[in-house]
């Protein structure tokens, strides 16, 4: 295998791992919706602060709600 195409492929495993963990995290968060009273507020943004994101999250989102983090973390090209 070439060394380049080696270094793609370890790089996508990478990503793969990124998103399958990022997808469990909001999958078990969505989950304390089911579990919590109605009249307990959800924090989105504890989602963003498990990732260390807050500043990139302050740079293009004004707003936190659910709309905006879910956008954030799984399309915004600016989420590193």
């Amino acid at each position: 295998m070439l060394s380049r195409v080696a270094e793609r492929v370890y790089w996508l495993a990478r990503y793969l791992e990124r998103v399958e963990n990022t997808a469990r995290l909001i999958n078990v968060h969505t989950g304390l919706l089911m579990d919590l009273p109605r009249d307990v507020e959800i924090d989105w943004f504890t989602l963003v602060t498990i990732f260390d994101a807050e500043m990139f999250y302050h740079a293009n989102f004004e707003q936190i709600n659910e709309n905006n983090v879910m956008q954030f973390l799984l399309a915004e090209p600016n989420n590193p």
